[in-house]
């Protein structure tokens, strides 16, 4: 919504700017114009790309299409139905390939898909909610399940609570592990 209000006032600041008139040698109106229109560039790039960052479940296979831009963090993905041999989530702050990426410092979340022959296949769903993130997991095990692949998983919520509970403790461990370096720190100082 806000990319839409962004972009809406970039348009009202060029509608005003051409409808009251303004004078074609002062540079600051250029300036404006070429802001105002950039703005609209970028917002409108950003709205596309959030819009083709999506999960498709088709009847054999999960589709996922791959980033644009030159830092991606999910590349694209095909995993059918019959492979799936496990299905876990992870945070990690790599790409959808495992490798690091220049500029990212957050921990996103992945859903693994594990298959037969051991290759792990990664969806990033840093833009989902929990129900949505339970309800893809749910569909992909209940589809793998017609397509005569028996799973024996747990529920979409229960990976959800099991993920947030041991990010819970690695959150823990970390706090205390940078309390403690910082104690030592401050101490080997004074």
């Amino acid at each position: 919504m806000l990319l839409f209000g962004i972009i809406a006032a970039a348009v009202y600041v060029l509608v005003v700017l051409f409808t009251d008139g303004f004078n074609i040698n002062d540079w600051f109106y250029w300036i404006v114009i070429g802001a105002c229109c950039g703005i609209i560039l970028l917002m409108g790039y950003k709205i596309i790309s959030f819009l083709r960052n999506r999960i498709i479940l088709y009847d054999d296979e999960i589709f996922v299409p791959g980033h644009w831009g030159a830092q991606k963090v999910q590349y694209e993905v095909h995993i059918r139905y019959r492979d799936i041999k496990d299905v876990r989530l992870v945070a990690r702050n790599k790409d959808s390939k495992g490798q690091s990426v220049f500029g990212v410092f957050v921990q996103m979340p992945y859903i693994i898909f594990e298959g037969y022959d051991g290759k792990q296949k990664a969806v990033n769903v840093y833009y989902y909610s929990k129900k949505q993130v339970a309800s893809i997991i749910d569909l992909a095990v209940e589809r793998a399940k017609k397509q005569g692949n028996e799973l024996n998983l747990k529920s979409g919520l229960e990976l959800i609570k099991e993920f947030i509970a041991g990010n819970k403790k690695i959150a823990r461990i970390k706090y205390y592990i940078c309390a403690i370096m910082s104690r030592c720190i401050i101490g080997a100082i004074l």
